[in-house]
Order: C-alpha cells, then sequence, then structure tokens
C-alpha cells in the first residue's frame, strides 16, 4: 500500500484571517467521504490516507487547504508507516 501524511500549517496567531480561515477548515475535513479506514486524523493538523483507496480524499484535502489559503506539507510513503507509539499512547486508545 502507499500512503501519504499531511501536515496542515496551523497559524501560530490566533488572530486575523489566517486564524479565522484555520477555524472554518478543520471541521470541513472530518467531513469528507473516505473508505472506512483509508483516513487517520493524527493530530489536529495531521491526517495519514491510504493511497491504495483513491486521491479523491487527498485532492480535496489539498484544494480544500489552498483554496482557505491554509500551508501544507505532504510526505509520500511506499510502503506501509511503521510508527513507534509510547505506553501513554497505547492506553489513551489514540490513533493506531
Amino acid at each position: 500500500m502507499q500512503y501519504v501524511l499531511v501536515v496542515l500549517e496551523k497559524p501560530r496567531d490566533e488572530k486575523g484571517e489566517k486564524y479565522t480561515n484555520w477555524k472554518s477548515f478543520a471541521p470541513r475535513v472530518s467531513g469528507k467521504s473516505a473508505p472506512p479506514g483509508s483516513v487517520e486524523r493524527i493530530d489536529e493538523q495531521v491526517y495519514q490516507i491510504r493511497l491504495d483507496d483513491g486521491l479523491l480524499v487527498l485532492a480535496q484535502l489539498l484544494v480544500d487547504a489552498e483554496n482557505s489559503k491554509i500551508p501544507f506539507r505532504a510526505l509520500f510513503l511506499d510502503d506501509d508507516p511503521r510508527w513507534v507509539r509510547s505506553q501513554a499512547t497505547a492506553d489513551s486508545g489514540e490513533a493506531k
């Protein structure tokens, strides 16, 4: 499988147009339609997307970010990600 890790750059200043764009953008991301298990929200601004299910979700996310003037970075992975987790993360039931 191939994956992409997308990091949206949250504005540091909580005032102004950039922050307003960020606040209105974040909820829209969670509403994207995708096959179950193809998108994992790791943090408020970090998403792991499985590309084998198609590029639609990735394209929608990046177009929305671009239209909202939210900087982003995308790291493409050829292999399954292998996360090293702390025991605290495993116990809390957070992102897999």
